[in-house]
């Protein structure tokens, strides 16, 4: 039940039902509070997503509950789900919310967030909510997390100056913590990284980096790749104009990859630098062209001679 002296109004929140009210509203009407539900909205649903795991919960709104003397806003949902998904029981139901909360206020945390912890506090929830007769609900995995906790600190950020948002369940309720701002989530997640060096390659160029980031799009077979470029490198000349590099060319080069894990050695994310680029390899060659190529560089870039800026 909603605490009607915080609203004003009392409502009967069912196990699947969920509630946001925004407090300390100026305007109701305002294209601010309506992108901030929005947003919250869209980060309940995918914490809905991740906690549900196997079955594919949608939230659906009952109504907006407006309370213009309190100036308050309430958006009240509830769970559906199609039937020819997973069923929700009642405790896969309440295993979410609970969850949900716990993320929710887990960001509110007064030392060093860790996501390590969060997953551990989930983790008894779920032990202690049987889903089955045989089986706890899945906890989800710490890239899963993050992806949730960026959600609601993209939310937290299109509230107002003054104004509180409240995650209200059949079973519980939590603020959102305002004024607590991860700037990027994913360092929460990483736990070990290994590094392999030197690995030989042939990268097939995307599109190469003519914003000058230092980041080249590159493709090995059907896989898409971002990869770093140092500083060094043969490629030096394609940000100086004096080698034309692109989009169907390769880059035949030293890789080094990085490979970070969770604190569950979940891949969290994968880097990808060049430390070294041998030869630049022409779309349409057959082979490398030793003639044209450049002396003063250790690499043979077949056709520079013809494609090369002045």
């Amino acid at each position: 039940m909603l605490d009607p002296a915080t609203t004003g109004v009392t409502i009967d929140l069912a196990l699947g039902d969920v509630m946001i009210e925004l407090s300390a509203v100026t305007h109701r009407d305002s294209p601010d509070v309506s992108a901030a539900l929005k947003h919250l909205q869209a980060a309940l649903q995918v914490s809905y997503a991740i906690f549900a795991h196997a079955a594919s919960p949608m939230l659906e709104t009952v109504a907006v509950v407006d309370e213009v003397s309190k100036r308050s806003a309430a958006l009240w949902m509830r769970v559906a789900i199609s039937p020819s998904e997973v069923a929700l029981t009642d405790g896969l139901l309440k295993y979410i919310g609970r969850g949900i909360l716990t993320l929710v206020g887990w960001m509110d945390n007064k030392e060093p967030l860790c996501i390590a912890d969060l997953q551990t506090a989930i983790r008894v929830l779920a032990w202690g909510t049987s889903a089955t007769s045989d089986a706890h609900p899945a906890v989800p995995t710490s890239a899963k997390l993050v992806e949730a906790i960026t959600a609601w600190q993209l939310a937290m950020g299109r509230l107002q100056r003054g104004e509180t948002a409240q995650v209200v369940m059949s079973h519980g309720s939590v603020f959102l913590p305002c004024k607590r701002a991860i700037p990027d989530a994913a360092f929460l997640l990483v736990d070990r990284t290994t590094i392999t060096r030197a690995a030989e390659m042939i990268y097939i160029v995307e599109k190469p980096d003519y914003q000058s980031t230092g980041q080249w799009l590159l493709r090995f077979g059907e896989l898409k790749v971002k990869a770093a470029v140092d500083r060094g490198t043969s490629l030096d000349r394609f940000y100086t104009r004096q080698l034309d590099v692109r989009p169907g060319d390769a880059l035949h080069c030293r890789a080094e990859f990085q490979t970070d894990y969770g604190p569950d050695h979940e891949v969290i994310g994968e880097r990808i630098r060049l430390v070294e680029v041998m030869e630049v390899l022409r779309a349409g060659d057959a082979r490398p062209e030793a003639s044209g190529a450049d002396p003063a560089v250790s690499w043979k870039a077949p056709g520079v001679s013809e494609r090369e800026l002045a």
